[in-house]
């Protein structure tokens, strides 16, 4: 299983290069010389993993540059195998250890040893050199910016109520969906989102069956960036309530008036593409079996970035 703290080898080549590390606060954490074993955390709060930047050195000439960026583990997604339980996991107790991050075990730096022939600006006493101007052998990447949101979406879902609940027959049809949710997107990438979704159909004048289902969701899911696009999936828990009027329409007996509510978990696929900055379109697939029966829903909506 994944540890808040991991010890990293950390090497260059060639070797005894100092080497400073500060996270992404900007806070120095470290100071040594390669090859040396350091501990690190792998968050720095809830569901937010921990960042490094290390710079090596030969006294003020700057020497090369790295970059250490937590990742979600894997372990963290056996937490699906383990229903609620697991999602009990996945929302509180991991983020909240820093179990839900992992750092890689090793880090090895090519450094740029023609700096020491005078290649690279040399600090004067009581001058930095400046990061931004090294541009050394890392593979950097910008971390994205962790941000609220709002979305609105609209779509048409598919319920298949079992004859479990409807004592007389297998009842299956469409309604609409209207929702709405606020969500964040931490630096790591995870997404955490509670919204609401209204389903329903209007009926035919009172004859065919009409059917009401008022959700509302918690989700956890993770982003997958392939530039502009993203895809997210994504798993949560539904606190829902269901009814269930039957028509006269195709029924020989008495109509039921059938009522159910309860709480339980869905799986759901985001595919989301960013049109203008902070104003992304998305369409998601979703799957739930519920107490009452089965449903898939596909929607369309709008997300802003706030």
């Amino acid at each position: 299983m994944n540890e808040p703290q991991r010890p990293i080898f950390i090497q260059s080549s060639p070797p005894g290069a100092e080497f400073e590390i500060t996270n992404k606060k900007g806070l120095p954490v470290h100071e040594g010389r390669t090859p040396e074993w350091v501990i690190l955390d792998s968050s720095d709060g809830y569901f937010s993993g921990e960042h490094y930047d290390i710079l090596f050195k030969s006294g003020d000439i700057m020497l090369g540059q790295a970059a250490l960026k937590s990742k979600v583990s894997r372990w963290y997604f056996a937490n699906l195998l383990f229903a609620q339980a697991g999602v009990a996991a996945m929302i509180v107790f991991d983020p909240l250890t820093g179990g839900m991050f992992r750092l890689p075990n090793t880090l090895n730096v090519s450094l740029d040893v023609g700096a020491l022939e005078g290649d690279m600006p040399v600090s004067k006493p009581g001058e930095v050199v400046s990061r931004k101007a090294f541009s050394g052998p890392s593979n950097y990447v910008a971390l994205p910016k962790s941000n609220w949101y709002i979305s609105a979406e609209y779509g048409a879902e598919h319920i298949d109520v079992s004859s479990d609940f409807s004592s007389r027959r297998d009842v299956e049809g469409s309604v609409l969906n209207l929702g709405g949710a606020v969500g964040y997107r931490f630096d790591s990438n995870v997404v955490v989102q509670v919204g609401f979704v209204v389903s329903f159909n209007p009926g035919l004048f009172s004859e065919s069956d009409r059917y009401s289902l008022e959700r509302v969701d918690s989700v956890v899911g993770y982003a997958f960036d392939f530039g502009r696009l993203s895809v997210v999936p994504q798993l949560g828990v539904s606190a829902w309530d269901f009814s269930l009027d039957e028509g006269a329409f195709l029924n020989s007996g008495d109509a039921e008036m059938l009522r159910d509510q309860g709480k339980d978990i869905f799986g759901r696929l985001n595919v989301e593409y960013l049109f203008f900055k902070g104003i992304a379109s998305y369409m998601n697939l979703q799957h739930a079996s519920y107490d009452f029966g089965k449903s898939t829903s596909v929607n369309l909506g709008l997300k802003l970035k706030l």
